[in-house]
């Protein structure tokens, strides 16, 4: 619920957002935090993952002195090599930035993107101590609270600059500081002294599977961007993200979901039947579909939230939001294969997805951004989500199997890309408003009754996924 009202908040800021920055200004901001998190992505090793799992291997009744040794030289190091990196980017003349002759990258602007991704990540290892603690209201408050000061701020420094991208950087950075500032106090009682090298090495030790698949995360995740503002411009990748922020809806929806669901899956899954894995393929289609057809409803009224939410110099995102999708309605039974890897213990079997993902999704940018800009970026993801997917997919079925009916999947999969073509085409010709609507809601009403006619859906399943819930 946190991750859907912060979601919700952010969401609600684009009429503003797209109101005081320019298309060109609000890709510049996507480049400032993109940046930022790219550098300090490639080292801080997942640090995160091992203060979590050390935390519930040390503490007996209460935080031990040997946990505090750990957090606080975990913290150290961050800390450390934060002022490393920017003190050697202070140091550099600023000739080399002018010479570079790239949008909007001079020392000032890296060094501040570069905090933001200290920041950011030093949030993300204090928010994750407090899902460890079980401190769930501190976490929501803390979460939803950024939510809240980033908008705040945003929009106050926007408008008392002379330079709307900096006042937006500024609003950025100011929350940051003072959520760090709330975060510290709270667990104040984690830092000590005591820094040891050993335990830092046992932390990163722990941490290092996790760095070549996040490296391979984050240049899935940030090349298209960074071509994109490199060949077409800031204003390319502002288009592009607020096509990608409609897409984000389904994401949310999906992992709130999931966490619900993912119970119910390792209970049926340690009864070891037929008849309780049957339950789970049953469960698992249902909850597909209903994806489905939310993710076809917001390709289908992108358009009217885009022309409502936005300007006009916006309405280029209208034709990326469709395409993107599929990014994620392909990984939807990537959500599947993954529980079913965990309970079979086949983890590392993640990796040749996200190798093959990643080859995918570098080769088709390089070959289609240049000549089709966002979209070619949109396809790149998408094409590299079903590379990844398909191989998750068989990998899950393979350790863990389950009576999936993969010609109904293959079925299902087939009309979305029927029913997104149709869009495309309404796109395409002149139509009066609500004659579009109408025909875009019967659109949306053929496909649910495909879904109740290939036994996807029905009132049955939905009685029993509400119990689920």
């Amino acid at each position: 619920m946190t991750s859907i009202i912060s979601f919700g908040i952010s969401f609600l800021a684009l009429p503003i957002y797209t109101r005081l920055l320019e298309p060109k200004e609000f890709g510049a901001v996507i480049l400032f935090m993109m940046m930022g998190k790219m550098i300090f992505g490639f080292m801080n090793l997942s640090l995160h993952a091992a203060n979590y799992k050390f935390y519930f291997d040390e503490k007996i009744d209460s935080i031990t002195n040997n946990y505090r040794s750990l957090y606080s030289s975990n913290l150290f190091f961050l800390v450390l090599f934060f002022l490393i990196i920017t003190g050697i980017i202070f140091s550099i003349q600023d000739s080399f930035f002018i010479n570079l002759d790239i949008e909007y990258l001079n020392k000032l602007n890296l060094i501040l993107a570069i905090t933001y991704g200290f920041f950011d990540y030093i949030i993300l290892l204090k928010t994750t101590q407090l899902t460890a603690e079980k401190k769930s209201l501190k976490f929501s408050f803390i979460v939803i609270f950024n939510s809240l000061l980033n908008l705040g701020f945003s929009i106050f420094f926007i408008k008392k600059l002379i330079d709307p991208l900096m006042g937006r950087v500024y609003g950025i950075l100011i929350s940051q500081a003072i959520i760090l500032i709330i975060l510290i106090s709270l667990l104040k009682n984690l830092f000590t002294t005591k820094i040891s090298i050993q335990k830092l090495l046992k932390a990163i030790k722990f941490s290092s599977p996790y760095y070549p698949y996040m490296i391979l995360g984050l240049s899935q995740s940030y090349l298209d961007k960074t071509l994109l503002s490199q060949i077409k411009g800031a204003s390319s990748v502002g288009f592009y993200s607020l096509g990608v922020n409609f897409t984000i809806i389904l994401k949310t929806i999906m992992d709130s979901v999931e966490k619900a669901w993912a119970p119910f899956f390792y209970t049926k899954a340690h009864e070891e039947t037929l008849e309780s894995k049957k339950r789970i393929v049953e469960s698992f289609n249902f909850m597909a579909f209903i994806y489905m057809f939310l993710g076809l409803f917001i390709i289908y009224f992108s358009e009217e939230a885009i022309k409502i939410l936005t300007t006009k110099e916006y309405y280029p995102s209208i034709e990326i939001v469709p395409i993107y999708m599929f990014f994620y309605l392909f990984a939807i039974y990537g959500y599947l294969a993954n529980a079913q890897l965990t309970i079979s213990e086949k983890i590392k079997y993640i990796l040749p997805g996200a190798i093959t993902g990643a080859i995918i999704n570098i080769s088709l940018n390089i070959l289609l951004i240049p000549k089709f800009g966002t979209l070619g970026a949109a396809l790149a993801s998408c094409f590299s989500a079903l590379g990844s997917q398909a191989f998750l997919f068989y990998f899950g079925n393979k350790f863990f199997r389950l009576p999936i009916e993969f010609n109904k999947i293959i079925f299902i999969y087939f009309l979305l890309f029927i029913y997104t073509g149709i869009y495309y085409y309404i796109l395409s010709i002149e139509i009066q408003v609500l004659l579009k609507i109408i025909l875009k809601l019967f659109l949306l009403g053929s496909f649910l009754l495909f879904g109740i006619k290939l036994d996807f859906v029905s009132v049955k399943k939905i009685k029993r996924f509400i119990k689920i819930k």
